[in-house]
């Protein structure tokens, strides 16, 4: 195990975090190198093993703190929701409408049409015998 990170290399990952591309991250946090050289420079520094496992360690942070907020907004989406649903004086086609907004808003949008090509054979077996003559077609 090394020594840690230096003050150059965390400034890298944060200019990283940041949005910078590679090269600028390494000349912002004060390497010295231009052109391909700073390219391979930055990505050398990327290879390193403490620095790739801080970048892991944030990216799973940003991954927890992400997956908290949603849960905190599908709560809230649903209870509104509910509000909307047990509003006596809304019509049901706004309820209905306003539910498939916010089921499509969560990309859960329904497939509106499906074209089939080709030819199609659809064997049905049931259970039981005694099914067979209780369909509805």
């Amino acid at each position: 195990m090394g020594k840690g990170l230096n003050v150059k290399q965390l400034k890298f990952i944060d200019n990283l975090f940041v949005g910078m591309s590679q090269v600028k991250a390494y000349k912002d946090a004060g390497y010295k190198a231009e052109g391909h050289s700073a390219e391979s420079s930055a990505s050398e520094i990327l290879r390193n093993p403490e620095v790739a496992a801080e970048i892991k360690k944030r990216l799973a942070d940003i991954e927890y703190r992400n997956r908290i907020r949603l849960g905190r907004i599908s709560e809230t989406g649903l209870a509104n929701l509910l509000k909307i649903v047990q509003n006596g004086g809304l019509e049901d086609r706004v309820k209905l409408d306003a539910i498939k907004d916010a089921l499509d808003r969560a990309g859960l949008k329904p497939v509106e049409k499906q074209n089939l090509e080709g030819g199609l054979d659809i064997t049905i077996r049931y259970a039981n015998e005694k099914d067979r003559g209780n369909t509805k077609s």
